[in-house]
């Protein structure tokens, strides 16, 4: 299972929040579980956090704290990859 994550933006430019990603890229084995990305932001606004959404079923967000977001990949039974892809984003980062 492969899950994908993008960062919004690498660099800082005029105090606009720029959201960082420790991994651009996860390998899970097939028996799921929680899986960490940890993040920074710069010229963050006090008090906001990131948002994250996937559009694959067995992929949730259990929970974005202070550096960390949290997600949950179910188990598979599979024997083929499973890929899913994660987006990150923070408010006011555009692409």
């Amino acid at each position: 299972m492969l899950v994908g994550c993008e960062t919004m933006s690498t660099t800082a430019d005029n105090g606009v929040p720029v959201l960082l990603l420790d991994t651009q890229q996860l390998r899970v084995n097939g028996g799921g579980g929680e899986i960490p990305i940890f993040y920074a932001v710069q010229n963050g606004v006090p008090g906001l956090r990131p948002t994250a959404k996937c559009g694959a079923e067995w992929i949730s967000v259990k929970e974005i704290t202070k550096d960390t977001i949290m997600l949950i990949v179910e188990e598979s039974n599979l024997d083929e990859e499973r890929l899913g892809f994660v987006t990150v984003s923070y408010e006011g980062i555009e692409k």
